[in-house]
């Protein structure tokens, strides 16, 4: 009965999991979509995409936009108008520290363990480019 609980509940979870990935987020400075045109049955819609320039990006994240921008009631007809790839804002260097004078001066905390700076690295890893999308819905 324990065994049988927890696997139902890490099915429950991995489908709450793949489920995230196909709902659509507006843009947040670095991924998700903007409207930039709509009518009452139409819309135009730059999505930014973690995918790359030569493969094609999953219709059904599309979809869910045009679902979500124009009404859930129906599925709509995708037209790509433009695909370009960009370099990934996430990666570019932020300024953190303190300015103290000519110098940029940053304080941090460490561990003794070499194993943190790795971990942190790998953590803050991003795709190094973006694929910005941008298609109709109608």
């Amino acid at each position: 009965m324990n065994n049988t609980l927890k696997f139902i509940s890490l099915a429950l979870f991995a489908a709450g999991l793949s489920a995230c990935q196909n709902m659509p987020q507006s843009y947040n400075g670095n991924s998700g979509y903007q409207v930039e045109s709509q009518t009452n049955n139409s819309a135009i819609i730059s999505y930014t995409l973690a995918v790359h320039a030569n493969q094609n990006p999953n219709p059904t994240k599309l979809q869910n936009v045009c679902k979500r921008v124009l009404g859930p009631n129906q599925n709509y007809k995708i037209d790509i108008l433009s695909s370009n790839e960009i370099i990934n804002p996430a990666n570019q260097p932020q300024s953190t520290g303190v300015k103290i004078g000519h110098s940029n001066t940053s304080f941090g905390l460490s561990s003794p363990s070499n194993d943190g700076s790795a971990v942190r690295n790998a953590m803050q890893m991003h795709p190094s480019t973006l694929t910005v999308v941008r298609y109709r819905c109608s």
